[in-house]
């Protein structure tokens, strides 16, 4: 379990990473992987995935594993385990995306948390300022009920603002998906099984504040295009603060809304995360 409290100050933090890091470039297998190490502060409730927090440089292979385990014995018990790989691939005007995420946490016999997802994604590059955008993703997530969501879309991608220290960007779409929810909760009469076709508006923004600094934020709308009525939202902030060349502190929020969610869940969840992370693309 990581425990910021055992880190009485920013400057024994940047000894403590200096140190490691030259451990890390002392083993070139380990130079290969992102190790992030994350805080859960609430429950990943959310269907829509952020693909845009997956990136990497300019024609440049990236990979990455997050692992976790967190486990208490005594008056209570309790386990956590996460996992999380990411491999991206870039090549001239082609990139290619695999990550994906699984979550559990127990006490005792009793599931708290159990949800995971698969997300795989090609980017091709018609102009600089435009590309087309094709993925596939497959995720479960009992907290909401949620035993299956299959989810195929294409759209276009527009960059609107190119600079070093800020950027945004929208990408435009639609998205096949079916849904299916646990039955053993739900009411009677209520749809338990749904195939639709959403549209998706995706706007991205970074600002670079400085060399240390940076911020990212991206917002989706997925509405049922049959009865716009029907849509969620997503809102997802991320703020960067850099320790040196690998190291960096990760502060993430995110906010999930769901117009008509299904009667046994609540329609908007917030997610707050905190996290370390070393990260080197070859």
């Amino acid at each position: 379990m990581v425990s910021f409290q055992n880190v009485p100050s920013i400057l024994r933090m940047h000894d403590y990473f200096e140190k490691l890091k030259l451990n890390l470039e002392k083993n070139k297998k380990v130079r290969l992987f992102v190790f992030l190490l994350v805080i859960s502060l609430g429950v990943n409730a959310q269907t829509i995935i952020n693909a845009e927090r997956v990136g990497g440089t300019k024609d440049s292979s990236v990979y990455s594993l997050s692992l976790s385990y967190n486990g208490t014995r005594g008056n209570s018990t309790t386990d956590q385990v996460s996992v999380s790989p990411v491999v991206i691939l870039k090549k001239k005007k082609n990139a290619v995306k695999f990550f994906a995420s699984y979550q559990v946490l127990s006490s005792g016999e009793n599931s708290i948390l159990n949800n995971g997802f698969v997300h795989l994604r090609h980017n091709y590059k018609m102009k600089s300022f435009l590309k087309t955008i094709l993925f596939y993703q497959l995720q479960f997530n009992e907290v909401l009920h949620l035993a299956k969501r299959e989810v195929v879309g294409a759209g276009f991608r527009f960059d609107l603002i190119r600079k070093d220290s800020l950027s945004a960007a929208l990408s435009i779409g639609a998205i096949h998906e079916y849904e299916v929810l646990s039955r053993d909760r739900l009411q009677l009469n209520e749809v338990s099984k749904t195939n639709y076709v959403r549209g998706s508006v995706v706007g991205s923004f970074k600002w670079v504040v400085n060399e240390y600094l940076q911020i990212n934020d991206v917002l989706y709308y997925q509405p049922y295009l049959q009865n716009f009525s029907d849509y969620r939202i997503l809102n997802d902030i991320n703020l960067s603060v850099r320790i040196n060349k690998y190291f960096s502190v990760l502060l993430i929020s995110s906010v999930r809304f769901d117009s008509q969610p299904p009667s046994v869940i609540v329609g908007s969840d917030w997610n707050f995360r905190v996290g370390l992370s070393y990260k080197r693309a070859r």
